[in-house]
């Protein structure tokens, strides 16, 4: 089937209110003696996954059950997070607030302790007759809103799993905080790393929920890609590692300001003796990558077989999404942390019954997920809520989409819009980033006058979110 393509909105400040009305029946649903068939809802959130993906327009990572999953979808072309890293994006996008200097500000933010008193998403459809079931890495600690937010809680803890390595030969290489090397690929099983696990658990609840009346949430989170580069080996054989294309630039972009930093995520793993930032290392690293979205998706694709061997299909909404991205070498980064485009930019791809497939290239927040589920399941949303909801926009009315999102990492904030990055670090310093004429971000153009007028209108606006991120019921 082919895809209709919808052009980004040029406004830069139309949107400023948000509509909190509650949301339509979704396509595919039905009503029987005045009852709603109220749609479940399947979330399968992969981790640091970028948009190295060919609905993405990136042909070298094998993904067939994420493309066939596309190819029935809205895909967000430019969706972007909150945070730059796990935890305290998980934990917006999951309440639906903006990050601030005291909330969602480092990998291990939990939304019950930073946003007291807030209703996590998930907890308001069990709120609505939802049974709730998390698996894997949802909230970045499983008990985040714990019994409240889920009917079903996965007893698998990821921190016991997630660094395990499986080859032998890995234990030559720790690294400093006694992980161990930053790739593996050791000849098992799909099932044997903990995303194995992870999909052998979802499949097992698909299966049992063939014969319950009430519909689900079903939150499947996925660790891969994130590191280390872990997977069976006959992913790592899906690629020829000479064949893959490496970061084009890998400088820091010139005059950038000395608050961007980089991640030191990958030094927290052995190096198997591969220099750090060579030749190699940047081929060994990305080959990696590509074998764990490979792995990913493979697991995904037993997923979906059991959603349609139980029946669910006609009434189930998905959404496939990262929640950041991760600099895959780019300015010698491996890893996010910082308010590049690498870092911010990840997939965002929505399907229900009866979608018409489309590509959306105006820019969306994770932040808007959040209204965005409930109005596909027609629930109340509050009026707290941050983003705004894209249901329209999968219709391909795009009228209620501002185009321009806002994110916040350590001491700096930005707004992205179709062009541009503009952010501003506390310390004063700023930098301007033209995704259209400089899309490896080569150079700081903050200072150019031809850009003043595109700073001022950036500037503004992004002052209006910090302003609207500390507003709280």
């Amino acid at each position: 089937m082919n895809k209709k393509t919808i052009t980004p909105l040029v406004g830069l400040t139309s949107i400023l209110c948000m509509n909190f009305q509650t949301g339509s029946l979704p396509q595919g649903g039905t009503e029987s003696e005045g009852e709603i068939n109220a749609p479940n809802i399947l979330i399968l959130w992969v981790d640091d996954l970028v948009p190295a993906l060919n609905t993405y327009g990136m042909d070298y990572a094998i993904s067939p059950n994420i493309d066939k999953l596309a190819s029935r979808s809205a895909v967000f072309q430019r969706a972007y997070a909150s945070v730059p890293v796990c935890g305290a994006s998980r934990a917006s996008l999951l309440t639906g607030l903006h990050p601030t200097p005291d909330r969602f500000t480092s990998f291990n933010s939990r939304a019950d302790r930073e946003a007291p008193g807030i209703v996590s998403v998930p907890e308001m459809f069990k709120d609505n007759g939802y049974e709730t079931i998390s698996i894997g890495k949802v909230f970045h600690d499983r008990d985040d809103h714990g019994t409240a937010a889920w009917s079903n809680l996965d007893p698998l803890d990821r921190y016991d799993y997630q660094f395990v390595w499986l080859d032998p030969e890995s234990e030559q290489w720790p690294g400093p905080r006694g992980r161990g090397p930053f790739y593996e690929k050791p000849d098992v099983s799909d099932w044997d790393y903990f995303d194995g696990m992870i999909t052998q658990r979802a499949i097992a609840e698909l299966d049992r929920l063939e014969g319950s009346d009430a519909p689900f949430f079903l939150a499947l989170g996925y660790f891969n890609p994130h590191l280390p580069f872990y997977a069976p080996r006959r992913y790592w054989d899906l690629y020829d590692r000479d064949e893959i294309p490496l970061a084009e630039f890998r400088q820091r972009p010139e005059g950038a300001p000395g608050s961007l930093g980089g991640s030191g995520e990958i030094r927290a793993y052995g190096d198997r003796d591969v220099e750090y930032n060579s030749e190699e290392f940047h081929r060994i690293a990305k080959h990696g990558y590509l074998a764990c979205v490979s792995y990913v998706d493979a697991l995904i694709g037993h997923v979906m077989e059991a959603l349609e061997r139980n029946g669910f299909a006609d009434n189930t909404i998905i959404l496939l999404m990262g929640d950041h991205g991760f600099h895959l070498g780019e300015h010698n980064f491996w890893g996010k942390h910082t308010l590049l485009h690498g870092a911010l930019h990840t997939p965002l791809m929505i399907t229900r019954p009866g979608q018409q497939p489309m590509d959306i290239y105006t820019p969306v927040s994770l932040v808007d997920v959040a209204p965005t589920l409930l109005d596909l399941a027609s629930l109340e949303k509050p009026d707290y809520f941050h983003g705004h909801s894209l249901l329209e926009s999968l219709d391909g009315k795009l009228d209620q989409l501002e185009g321009i999102t806002y994110s916040r990492w350590q001491s700096g904030d930005a707004v992205v819009n179709s062009r541009w990055i503009y952010a501003e670090y506390d310390n004063g310093e700023a930098m301007l980033l033209d995704m259209e004429n400089d899309p490896l971000a080569t150079r700081n153009a903050v200072n150019d006058s031809d850009n003043a007028d595109a700073v001022n209108l950036l500037k503004e606006r992004l002052h209006q979110f910090r302003t609207q991120a500390r507003v709280l019921p």
